[in-house]
């Protein structure tokens, strides 16, 4: 399978169908399937994503943030991932990185 980063070598599957964190030998990210993206979050997030064979991929240094922010049912179902709560660490993203997007839910 491919990735906007190259060839896929491993995926994390969330708990819920379209959702995964993929990685390649160099780079990856949380890969979310189009129709579940564009139920779940606003259009500005999306603009965020890399589109690329029918999903969306946040990168794995601070984009994933954008989709938990969003959406508690994607932050919900990566939690298994972390160690710390998701949407606290999402957060904290938001604000260092994508204040504007952030702002949107104020």
């Amino acid at each position: 399978m491919m990735s906007p980063w190259g060839l896929v070598d491993c995926i994390q599957a969330g708990d819920i169908r379209g959702v995964s964190f993929v990685g390649t030998a160099s780079h990856g990210g949380l890969r979310i399937s189009k129709a579940l993206a564009e139920k779940e979050l606003p259009t500005k997030a999306l603009a965020e994503a890399i589109f690329y064979n029918n999903y969306y991929f946040f990168e794995e240094d601070c984009a994933w943030a954008i989709p938990c922010f969003f959406s508690q049912m994607i932050a919900n179902s990566i939690q298994g991932l972390f160690t710390k709560p998701v949407s606290s660490i999402a957060d904290d993203i938001m604000g260092m990185y994508f204040l504007e997007l952030k702002d949107m839910m104020n």
